[in-house]
């Protein structure tokens, strides 16, 4: 018998999350729109023309949008271009979600937006919140971007594993004689090349954190702009 030829079709401009979404549609007519999902569902659902999942997240959109899930809503509608949903969203600023200003930028979705998309939030005209506490939240937005990203570097000097490989002379390593420390594993010959390798790998990380601090002032910037100096206290300063 001639075995049976297979083909594999690869959908890369889908995440894997999002299409089992579709196939949970299609099969069960429940596709659980949840503010994680909903914008990734309605970006594929609109690539496939499945009208009728089109409808049901057009009507599922405005119950998900509250000032708990705003920022995630937003950030995610500006990430799969639905213009018609950030409308929806800045709009509601102006409404419900303008008015719980203050807890909007208490939320973690608050600090995960990027650039583009915090700047479509500051430019409403109609957030309930001092421009000092306003700054004051960009500032922890800025400073979780910070973290972030010297974080990412730190950890990429230390994702290399380090073995020293003994001499020609040296004896054969026993199991006691390697060590794990902060970056990755080595052996230990003693704490004076220990503390050596140690101050060694904190300077790399403080050399990335200054990088790092330069990038994230270029997207604080980036921000001002949209900042209100002039509405704001001179005690401020």
């Amino acid at each position: 018998l001639e075995s049976q030829s297979t083909s594999t079709v690869i959908i890369d401009d889908i995440e894997a999350e999002t299409f089992e979404l579709l196939l949970q549609y299609c099969y069960c007519n429940d596709p659980e729109l949840t503010p994680q999902k909903i914008a990734s569902v309605r970006c594929a659902a609109d690539k496939y023309q499945m009208t009728a999942l089109i409808q049901l997240c057009d009507a599922k959109f405005p119950h998900l949008l509250t000032e708990f899930n705003f920022c995630l809503l937003l950030a995610e509608c500006v990430r799969f271009n639905l213009d018609a949903y950030v409308t929806q969203c800045m709009t509601a600023l102006h409404g419900q979600c303008g008015i719980y200003a203050r807890s909007i930028v208490k939320t973690p979705s608050f600090l995960e937006m990027n650039v583009e998309t915090m700047k479509l939030f500051l430019q409403s005209d109609h957030l309930m919140i001092t421009e000092e506490e306003l700054f004051d939240a960009v500032l922890r937005w800025k400073q979780h971007h910070t973290f972030a990203v010297e974080n990412n570097r730190c950890n990429e000097c230390d994702t290399d594993a380090i073995v020293d490989l003994p001499d020609a002379d040296d004896s054969p390593l026993d199991a006691e004689e390697i060590t794990p420390i902060e970056c990755g594993r080595k052996r230990k010959r003693d704490e004076d090349e220990d503390m050596m390798g140690t101050t060694k790998r904190r300077k790399l990380c403080e050399g990335e954190s200054v990088r790092a601090g330069g990038e994230t002032l270029d997207i604080l910037k980036e921000i001002c702009p949209f900042i209100r100096f002039g509405l704001m206290n001179g005690k401020y300063f």
